[in-house]
């Protein structure tokens, strides 16, 4: 009888270690506060936006509202979402839409001989125009508006904005306002384009995904070409002089939260995939901690969400000074998380950048007006102009490819990027 009890005892105690050895392996942490705190402002609950819903349905057909058209489309991913969460793959059912008519010769302004080319196209201009009004009118009502929030839950497969409506619309709009100021309306030519930066920029702050604020970035960047084109051609008076982005409009940090909040809704679902093989399934639930994974995830988004705020004078020195963050093994409660955190995604210190370069293009336009008509004269009055680097305080522009004016800057740019062309 006393074997008995002692061997009941014993099993007792074994049991009781298995279980608790079992939930020390399978315990999860908590969120860090401070990661807490970023999915909490990732998420827009209640939140409505009228710039959102238009730009998400911008290419309903010609007698449809794009609002109410990117309502229906926002409303067909929520009710899928409810019912099969964030790892499913979700596809938008084909629809009508606005015609969108490929044109060959159409280019980027940036690009070398485009400009010229669509300088020579005066008559091609004003069809592409004509058959593009109604989207011009649509890019014209979306910069008027000011609230613009994305809605859909954040996951892989949430349905992006009708970007390439969105660029298409705003090419028009620029070919519409080059032939006014060719044929002698350069005032107003000037005055719309000024009217459509400080649009961008409003739109620029309030973007709180990457793809948007990247995408209005570039946008702020064409303006500023056809801006210097149009002037140095002599089709427009000088530009009105911007001021220099805000921290508002130079911050990743909605966007980052954004995307932080997709890795980690995927981490926080990934018990619940639908994974038809067993193993894949056990694996998961037990080598990967998902709040673990997530606060393993947060540093580098936390580091480069702090360096786009800064400055351009202090972003150069501070994106040479500071090693690149990754995140760190955390342990073998989570061996697949680590694995899967440690998959390498992009280096959005390049995202930052390229936002940060805007303030040198910005800058770049109060050069314009100090440089002669002539190249013979351009070194000496970059020389003497008190127009200087906003990376690097005290450094002058540079002439490069004979015919733009550039700064230097502490990121390799994209083409342009941070040049104006002066003929």
């Amino acid at each position: 009888m006393k074997r008995a009890v002692i061997g009941l005892l014993g099993s007792a105690v074994l049991v009781g270690a298995l279980v608790t050895g079992g939930a020390l392996l399978l315990r999860d942490d908590p969120l860090r506060p401070e990661v807490a705190g970023w999915l909490r402002d990732a998420r827009h609950e209640g939140a409505d936006s009228a710039a959102f819903l238009y730009l998400m349905g911008m290419d309903a057909p010609a007698d449809q509202a794009p609002e109410a058209y990117g309502r229906e489309r926002l409303d067909l991913y929520e009710r899928w979402y409810a019912q099969h969460g964030a790892t499913d793959d979700f596809r938008l059912p084909g629809r009508p839409a606005l015609e969108l008519p490929e044109i060959p010769q159409l280019c980027a302004l940036e690009e070398k001989g485009c400009w010229a080319s669509l300088v020579a196209r005066d008559g091609e201009l004003d069809t592409w125009v004509q058959r593009h009004a109604v989207l011009v009118d649509r890019y014209h009502h979306l910069l008027a508006l000011d609230d613009y929030r994305t809605l859909t839950s954040g996951g892989a497969s949430e349905p992006l904005p009708r970007l390439s409506y969105l660029i298409r619309a705003q090419q028009m709009a620029g070919l519409q306002l080059m032939q006014r100021a060719r044929r002698g309306e350069g005032d107003e030519a000037r005055r719309l384009l000024a009217e459509e930066l400080a649009g961008l920029r409003r739109l620029l702050v309030q973007a709180d995904t990457l793809i948007v604020k990247v995408m209005v970035s570039a946008m702020i960047n064409h303006n500023l070409e056809l801006q210097a084109r149009l002037y140095r051609q002599g089709w427009m008076p000088m530009p009105e002089l911007p001021a220099p982005l805000s921290e508002a409009e130079r911050s990743l940090v909605p966007p980052l939260q954004r995307e932080f909040l997709v890795i980690a809704t995927l981490f926080q679902n990934i018990r619940q995939d639908r994974s038809p093989q067993l193993k894949e399934r056990v694996a998961m639930a037990l080598l990967v901690r998902p709040n673990i994974s997530v606060n393993a995830a947060f540093p580098p988004f936390r580091q480069v969400a702090e360096l786009s705020r800064l400055e351009p004078k202090d972003f150069a020195r501070e994106v040479k000074a500071q090693p690149l963050v990754v995140p760190q093994p955390t342990g073998w409660r989570n061996w697949m998380g680590d694995r899967l955190v440690a998959i390498a995604g992009p280096d959005y210190r390049t995202y930052a950048g390229r936002i940060q370069d805007l303030d040198a293009k910005l800058r770049l336009l109060a050069l314009l007006d100090d440089l002669p008509a002539e190249p013979s004269g351009w070194a000496a009055a970059l020389a003497a102009s008190p127009v200087d680097n906003p990376y690097y305080p005290g450094q002058p522009a540079r002439l490069e490819g004979g015919n733009r004016v550039c700064f230097a800057g502490p990121l390799e740019p994209r083409p342009n990027a941070r040049c104006l062309p002066l003929r």
